[in-house]
């Protein structure tokens, strides 16, 4: 049972509608004064007690008319205001019944109530969306209408017949019904409908007291009568918990309850959204007799949040976590400290159950936040001594290509997974909440999984716990700026265009020794993540044509010796030499000159060691600097399988049958010279309409893709042909 802090005082006012059978003008000292209510009517007691209560009044000839009988509208009135807790203010002008919609209703006086008695579960319409208001009430339905109003609708047995009987069974039981019997289909008369309410002030309401072991509610009467839980209605303080399986303490509770400390109470006119903002927090809060929330507020002066960002967290143990305040601090190493122990944790949007804590989610690694932010809430006034954690943690990657989607299941991959070890990561485009930043200070709009495009800033924040209800914030904003001022560890950059701070994907990849490195008068496109840190940069070139990588030569060996290499191009015959630069940036990763060669012999789709020395044959892309050496490379990368390099093979598979036909990688396919395509079974596999050809006679080019072309290809013999950089069916280069 709740147990009260403070108590008000709550006025029983069962006053029956204006212009009905229970309204009138004159108020009379007693049923003794009635006419025609004498010390012997049956209700007499009733009649009294209530009228002497204030509760219920006669007519202005003198009498009561104890046998006339009720309408549905009047009982509804009867039933709001004898449920709701005093000071309610009875003021809807609609309802969802078709006969009592709005004010042009002929019973509209009645709409505040029924609203009323309908939203608490007291009364209820008919299957054809009508309410009925002027018809009369009979004994069935008074009764139901009670029992309902004191909370013994779950342990009613609807099953019995008539429909009444499990509710008329439930009055018997609990004195309801003493000295108030009638035919369950006869209209109920005033009097005993007097003798109901007077009876139903007596009885005890049904209260949920918790759940069992099995998560369903449990149900207690307590010690208090409903006359007297309504005269005494409960303020308390306490901690929410949570509602329904939004709960710290990885409690479950029904839809329409929210717990707070360790008791359920009904949400009442609340809303699921609004109580959840409260989980942690300490609250005031009321509640009727029927264990509903009235009124609830967090309390003031009790409640402390202290937010951490990402980037002033100093460290992470399983006990501690510290924190500098400020800049100050954070320059003289001075950090401040909040406990773990016993901390509940919500980590994007999902409450951690406390049974996980230090078993599958480790304290020490999940709060040690590299992007985002923690929220700490102190609920008891103590700013030391944080009980809930609210942790928002994103993952950034700069995106590889649009993802890829399988049955709404999209999947992303960061461009440089083979460098930042980030894995790819799987997005359900039905519980995903996409939002999508595509101007510089611009505010984020709501989008979908399919707009993300290659270079495009994606921070993804994935619950704990679970793969749906991720939130990503796509930022596509890439603005060319040209650099005025930095510091050297690029805490400070400022462009033409603003002044900016380095995200952590960036300090990652300079880290991870990806070349993103600018300075002063560097001019090239800056990729900005959902804060509008710079999380990317990729200088400004014109893209270079293909061109074919044959082989390496050196013009010295050791230090400071020149890599050449030899190559094809397009309109040139023979060997065109290029020399590579001491530094040379590899798939925007920086090397020195013999890394750089080493990569192109390892990426080569076929390893020539043993047959021609230093050939390295696949296609590039070569940059030069002001003195025309090769300072950057674009070419293939074993990574995701070959997917994450700067210059991709196309993968054909066999759509059809591989065992039927001859076609599956080292299989045959038909060119159509009409239109420059390779087809199986008169479908396209690949077009090399636009791309950039090279024929290599008598080179062995076997390697995963690739793909013998027969017959009908210039009209002679067999050729081996790898596609690349494909955009949809079409070959940027072939070989």
């Amino acid at each position: 049972m709740k147990s009260s802090k403070r108590s008000f005082a709550l006025l029983m006012t069962l006053i029956f509608a204006l212009s009905s059978v229970f309204s009138f003008s004159a108020t009379l000292a007693g049923a003794a004064d009635f006419s025609d209510v004498a010390d012997t009517n049956a209700y007499f007691e009733a009649i009294t007690t209530l009228v002497e209560d204030g509760i219920i009044n006669g007519y202005e000839d003198g009498t009561f008319k104890p046998d006339n009988t009720i309408t549905r509208a009047e009982f509804s009135k009867l039933l709001a205001t004898a449920s709701a807790p005093s000071g309610t203010l009875f003021n809807a002008t609609t309802t969802q019944f078709s006969d009592v919609a709005d004010s042009t209703s002929s019973s509209a006086w009645a709409i505040p109530y029924i609203a009323y008695a309908v939203g608490v579960k007291a009364v209820n319409g008919y299957e054809d969306g009508t309410f009925r208001p002027t018809n009369t009430v009979t004994y069935g339905e008074a009764v139901k209408m009670i029992v309902c109003t004191l909370g013994y609708e779950p342990v009613v047995d609807k099953t019995l017949t008539p429909w009444y009987q499990g509710y008329v069974d439930i009055a018997a039981q609990i004195g309801l019904s003493k000295s108030a019997f009638a035919q369950g289909d006869t209209p109920a008369p005033r009097g005993l409908v007097a003798q109901l309410v007077f009876n139903m002030r007596e009885c005890k309401p049904l209260v949920q007291t918790g759940l069992d072991i099995n998560g369903n509610p449990t149900y207690g009467t307590g010690d208090s009568s409903f006359g007297e839980s309504k005269d005494n209605a409960t303020e308390e303080e306490g901690v929410v918990m949570g509602v329904i399986d939004y709960t710290l303490n990885g409690a479950s509770v029904k839809k329409t309850q929210v717990l707070i400390g360790d008791e359920a109470y009904g949400i009442g006119k609340y809303s699921v959204d609004t109580l959840k903002e409260m989980v942690g927090y300490s609250v005031t809060f009321m509640f009727n007799a029927k264990d509903e929330i009235t009124n609830i507020r967090k309390q003031s002066g009790e409640n402390e949040l202290i937010t951490v960002d990402a980037d002033m967290i100093a460290s992470v143990s399983d006990t501690t976590l510290a924190y500098y305040k400020n800049e100050d601090d954070e320059y003289d190493n001075k950090t401040t400290n909040i406990s773990l122990d016993n901390m509940y944790v919500v980590y994007n949007g999902v409450p951690v159950n406390p049974s996980d804590i230090g078993a599958g989610f480790d304290i020490s690694d999940r709060l040690n936040v590299t992007d985002g932010k923690i929220t700490f809430l102190s609920n008891d006034g103590n700013a030391k001594n944080a009980e809930v954690a609210f942790v928002e943690s994103y993952v950034t990657y700069l995106a590889n290509a649009r993802p890829a989607e399988n049955n709404g299941i999209w999947t992303l991959y960061d461009k440089f997974a083979d460098k930042t070890g980030i894995t790819p990561v799987n997005l359900d485009e039905d519980t995903t909440t996409v939002k999508r930043i595509t101007s510089k200070g611009g505010s984020a709009s709501s989008s979908n999984l399919g707009a993300i495009a290659e270079y495009d800033v994606v921070s993804v924040a994935m619950p704990y716990g679970t793969t749906e209800n991720a939130t990503v914030i796509i930022s596509s904003v890439k603005p060319a700026e040209t650099v005025q001022e930095m510091n050297s560890d690029y805490s400070y950059v400022k462009t033409n265009g603003g002044s900016y701070e380095v995200s952590p994907y960036f300090r990652t990849l300079q880290e991870k020794e990806v070349d993103v490195s600018f300075a002063n008068g560097d001019s090239g496109n800056f990729y900005f993540d959902r804060l509008g840190r710079i999380a990317y940069y990729k200088e400004n070139r014109a893209v270079s044509p293909y061109k074919l990588a044959v082989r390496y030569t050196t013009k010295s060996e050791g230090v400071g010796g020149s890599y050449i290499l030899h190559v094809f191009e397009k309109g040139t015959s023979g060997f065109v030499e290029y020399t590579l630069n001491d530094s040379v940036r590899v798939n925007n990763t920086s090397m020195t000159a013999a890394e750089a060669i080493d990569h192109l012999e390892a990426n080569a789709p076929k390893d020539y060691t043993g047959e021609y020395d230093n050939y390295i044959v696949q296609p590039v892309r070569l940059y030069t600097n002001s003195k025309g050496l090769v300072n950057s490379i674009d070419c293939m990368d074993s990574a995701n399988d070959y997917a994450a390099g700067n210059v991709v093979p196309a993968k054909i598979e066999n759509s059809v049958n591989s065992a039927a036909t001859e076609f599956a990688n080292g299989g045959t396919l038909k060119y159509a010279s009409s239109v420059k395509s390779f087809n199986h079974d008169n479908s396209a596999q690949f077009r090399i309409s636009s791309a950039v050809m090279f024929a290599v006679p008598a080179y062995d080019l076997s390697a995963q893709y690739q793909y013998k072309i027969y017959s009908a290809f210039e009209n002679t013999g067999d050729y081996c042909v790898e596609a690349y950089d494909m955009d949809g069916k079409n070959a940027g280069a072939a070989i």
